[in-house]
């Protein structure tokens, strides 16, 4: 029961003045066509005990003889303010009578209530798991903004003050200092950048000084029998750089399975990531030193080595730190080392060992390696050429979203290769993939409008296009270019 500092006899005059039909002057429209409901109850007792109730009122007053004439309470479900009212009226409320479900729909109810009823949340006798408090809260403040990504790993920095901003008059009160060590570190952690840094550093110094997580006061639950020292401060930060690498790691995945495989490209989006989420990237360098605990940092730091980030370029570490993640079926480090075998980065040529990785990687389903075999088939790379294999892994590739291999396959279309020539087709895949930002694709595109080949000629068509190409630094683009201005 959670009790107000009204008498209990008090609050209980008051709830049967509330369930009095006859001497009401206010009536309180709630919720939406079709669950709406009318509720009687009167003016002076809202106005002193809800300052968000008195500011409806005033608004709704008519000038004359001071009769309300009609509220309207849209965004609140009538069920959810029968509670609140009652909690209004009577000063108290039996949570036993309710799930945790409409707990905290009481306390979220909407933007408006929110003040009155956050002195549910920090009343010692509230009888409900913090961490069922947190969680829900939690929800609710991503509810209000749809915009936010479900995953704390992937939020910008403007992400987490948006979630801060709207959940800033909630956290004071809720009780993180009666949380387990594994709930703080699971469930709060990932989101303590919406906690104030003085909270925060007073939540970690708790963890740390305690030698157990306290027990939530009249709540049976287990206590959490791992030791708080500074062993703890390590698996918090561990915890951190963990969902960083991890994040990066998807990132890159993503880029490839994208085509995206342009070195300065992925370099500097791989930075944007770390400006965006407001990480240090030269920190994350640095514990992945002394961390190579997964194989997600394995291949991270071979990635740093690859690309020459926060780090001086070195194929060589790159490539032993591919090969051991490799060991352990790591996909991206299965496709790094096909480019590592086949460039002869850190290791010599060996086309042999640099299909098989890239089939490897294809078999795992990552779309650049698949549009790499399609590239050797293609090309006769490190394997013998076939152009009906080609064309196969291509369109596999091109079928799983890869850029690159489905301007690749409308270059196949286009000039038949293992395939009989469709232009309309060619044209079809080119336009996809310029669309979607494919500098040679761009280049195929205005080549067909200007020439006419298949589709109707276009010279301003065919301007554009290789304007979009030329601005990505495609040389063929660049120098047509050029030639329609001596011409023009």
């Amino acid at each position: 029961m959670y009790d107000n500092k009204f008498l209990p006899k008090l609050s209980q005059n008051f709830l049967e003045i509330l369930e009095d039909n006859e001497f009401y002057d206010i009536t309180i429209e709630v919720g939406d066509d079709p669950y709406v409901k009318i509720f009687h109850a009167h003016m002076v007792i809202l106005n002193c005990r809800s300052p968000y109730l008195q500011r409806i009122l005033s608004t709704n007053v008519k000038k004359n003889d001071r009769i309300l004439a009609h509220v309207k309470l849209p965004n609140i479900s009538p069920e959810i303010f029968q509670m609140v009212l009652r909690y209004i009226y009577g000063g108290s409320l039996s949570l036993e009578e309710y799930d945790t479900l409409d707990i905290i729909k009481i306390l979220v109810a909407s933007n408006e209530l929110k003040n009155c009823l956050i002195s549910l949340i920090q009343h010692d006798n509230f009888k409900m798991n913090v961490i069922q408090v947190w969680e829900n809260v939690l929800k609710w403040g991503i509810a209000q903004n749809p915009e936010l990504p479900s995953d704390p790993l992937s939020y910008s920095k403007d992400d987490f003050i948006t979630l801060r901003n709207t959940l800033q008059k909630f956290i004071p009160f809720i009780n993180f200092f009666n949380l387990t060590s594994k709930e703080y570190l699971d469930k709060v952690y990932p989101y303590k950048k919406i906690i104030p840094k003085d909270m925060r550093e007073n939540l970690l110094r708790h963890f740390m000084d305690q030698p157990n997580s306290n027990p939530e006061p009249n709540i049976t639950k287990e206590i959490d029998s791992m030791a708080i020292s500074s062993t703890q401060k390590n698996l918090l930060i561990e915890k951190d750089f963990n969902m960083i690498v991890d994040g990066i790691n998807d990132l890159i995945y993503e880029l490839l399975n994208k085509g995206i495989d342009s070195r300065i490209l992925i370099k500097q989006k791989v930075i944007e990531h770390f400006n965006n989420h407001n990480v240090d990237a030269q920190e994350t360098y640095n514990w992945l030193l002394n961390n190579q605990i997964s194989i997600n940092s394995i291949f991270l730091l071979g990635y740093f080595n690859y690309y020459g980030i926060e780090t001086s370029l070195n194929y060589e570490k790159a490539f032993n730190l591919f090969i051991s993640a490799s060991e352990k079926n790591h996909t991206l480090a299965q496709f790094f080392l096909g480019n590592c075998y086949r460039f002869g980065h850190g290791t010599i040529k060996i086309g042999k060992l640099a299909f098989e990785y890239y089939e490897k990687a294809a078999n795992n389903n990552l779309s650049h390696g698949q549009t790499s075999i399609g590239y050797c088939y293609k090309n006769g790379a490190c394997v013998k050429k076939d152009l009906i294999m080609a064309f196969y892994w291509y369109e596999k590739a091109a079928k799983n979203g890869n850029i690159t291999a489905i301007s690749n396959l409308g270059h196949c279309y286009d000039n038949g290769i293992g395939i009989t020539v469709d232009k309309q087709k060619a044209f079809e895949l080119y336009q996809n993939a310029a669309n979607l930002g494919n500098k040679v694709a761009q280049y195929n595109l205005a080549l067909m409008y200007e020439k006419g080949d298949g589709i109707i000629k276009d010279i301003d068509k065919a301007i554009y296009w290789y304007e979009k190409s030329a601005k990505q630094g495609y040389k063929d683009a660049q120098n047509e270019l050029k030639y329609f201005k001596k011409i023009q």
